[in-house]
Formats: C-alpha cells, structure tokens, sequence
C-alpha cells in the first residue's frame, strides 16, 4: 500500500484517535478500489457481476478523496511542516474518469 511522504512523520502519532481512524479509512477505500480494479482485469465473472460489483466505484472513489483531504488538513493541524503529497495515491488509483 502506497505512503505519503507525511505517514513516516506521523507513525508516532497513532495515538491521535483521529488521525488513526481517517488513516485506516484511507486502507480500506484504497483496498476496496484496488479490488474493484483487480476485478476488471479478471474475465472470471459475467459483464452484469461485474457492473453490480461497481455500482459503488464513484462513491468510493469521492470518500476516499474526501479522507485524503482530511487526513493532509489533520496532520496540517499537527505539524504545519507536514508535506502534503497526493500523487503517490493518486497515481496508484485506477482510473475511473
């Protein structure tokens, strides 16, 4: 799973209950895209399995976006040197555009 270049910083402040939360949110909508996307590259499933499984993707793709931009103004709040760096989940993401 994709670290920001802030995670390393903040591995010591898992005991900020916030900060915890939004980041094992971030893990989960990361693993579920990831599925989502694993599962398109599989032809082990029908066409109409397939779309139901993906019903979902923009919803998860937006609250994924959303705890991104909570957990960076968190660890802002924390540590107002955090280095803020979305590309390197954004770039492991599949493309739902």
């Amino acid at each position: 799973m994709p670290k920001s270049k802030g995670d390393e910083e903040y591995e010591e402040c898992q005991d900020q209950p916030q900060l915890a939360v939004l980041k094992a949110k971030r893990e989960v909508y990361f693993q579920r895209m990831q599925q989502l996307y694993d599962l398109a590259k599989s032809s082990d499933m029908s066409p109409d399995d397939f779309l139901h499984k993906c019903s979902t993707i923009d919803e998860i793709h937006s609250k994924f976006e959303q705890i991104l931009d909570d957990y960076n103004s968190l660890c802002l709040e924390l540590n107002p040197k955090y280095q803020i760096d979305y590309k390197v989940w954004l770039r492991s993401l599949p493309n739902t555009e």
